[in-house]
């Protein structure tokens, strides 16, 4: 736990609330009031939990010790209107491609890495996260390597959705120690 609180404590003073160039890429997390997704498209969403089966998604590969998470088996074109609402946000004629549903329970994380599939845009919308939720968080970092002083933790308030290019940026979730975090990744090109 240390290890984690002492990275939380270096670079929560980094949170972004703007466009801001971030290394190579740009980064643009939207504030308040305005929000992505619909409240009724968030409840869709959480409302699969448990109603569709989930596995475990773990990976290897380009990633830097891999993932640990359940995914949600969802397409995304059985959700035409969260497509549409993530499209219009963007509005540079890009489409969604894929969505992952993905729940982040104790031990769930997702290492150092870059997207190296044909995408222009990634996004994550943060749908749900327990009261006691220690982890789970949104890092873009300049290398695969651990996080440094220049990287930046993405604090993203449930419901509020982050917009980057994940082929460029890297990026990681930290470790959960405690808690749980659901959250809608989304691909578009």
């Amino acid at each position: 736990w240390s290890d984690v609180i002492s990275l939380r404590q270096i670079l929560l003073h980094w949170q972004l609330r703007e466009f801001r160039d971030i290394g190579s890429t740009r980064c643009m997390i939207i504030g308040k009031p305005e929000k992505v997704l619909s409240e009724q498209s968030i409840e869709e969403l959480l409302s699969l939990i448990g109603d569709i089966p989930s596995n475990p998604a773990k990976t290897r590969g380009p990633t830097k010790g891999g993932r640990v998470t359940d995914r949600v088996d969802i397409h995304h074109t059985w959700f035409s209107d969260i497509c549409n609402e993530l499209e219009s946000w963007v509005k540079d004629g890009t489409k969604v491609c894929q969505f992952d549903l993905l729940v982040y329970n104790k031990g769930g994380f997702f290492g150092p890495h870059r997207d190296l599939l044909d995408r222009v845009w990634s996004t994550s919308t943060v749908l749900q996260e327990s009261d006691d939720l220690f982890g789970g968080d949104l890092i873009f970092m300049d290398n695969w390597k651990a996080p440094s002083p220049s990287s930046k933790i993405i604090d993203i308030p449930v419901g509020e959705t982050v917009i980057f290019d994940s082929q460029e940026q890297y990026h990681q979730v930290t470790e959960v120690v405690k808690g749980s975090r659901i959250v809608l990744v989304s691909w578009l090109k």
